[in-house]
């Protein structure tokens, strides 16, 4: 990870994490479990983020 990303209120995200790629899939079946992922993945590479994100589980809000 860059430098950069270190500094104050600079945050990286990987693919994942990134709006441009939930957005590509926000029709598939697995959306929810993207969304979850995305989360806990921002979380774990940003320590100053940990415990800030939603602890909403996307996975319930789905019907099947």
């Amino acid at each position: 990870m860059p430098e950069f990303y270190n500094k104050d209120n600079v945050f990286f995200l990987e693919e994942i994490s990134r709006w441009s790629y939930l957005i590509k899939r926000a029709k598939q079946n697995d959306i929810a479990l993207l969304i979850d992922t995305a989360l806990h993945t921002i979380e774990k590479n940003n320590k100053a983020l940990k415990g800030r994100c939603p602890t909403i589980t996307f996975l319930a809000w789905v019907w099947i």
